[in-house]
């Protein structure tokens, strides 16, 4: 069972770092993304939705104001 900081990759390459409680991540932490799509969700609602590049939106005006 995962507790404390750590890192967790797929086969794909992605990662997670950060922090984990009873095997779930908990806390801050950073996911690392391939080139790929997907959706990022902050813990207030908002999102982006979009293509990644190298951990990283590729478009930077859908990303929302926070």
């Amino acid at each position: 069972m995962k507790s404390g900081k750590g890192k967790f990759t797929w086969d794909d390459g992605s990662c997670y770092e950060g922090w984990f409680k009873n095997n779930l991540f908990d806390g801050e932490g950073t996911f690392h993304f391939l080139n790929t799509q997907g959706i990022y969700t902050w813990s207030d609602g908002k999102k982006y939705e979009g293509l990644w590049k190298n951990g990283e939106p590729c478009d930077k005006n859908k990303i929302p104001q926070r």
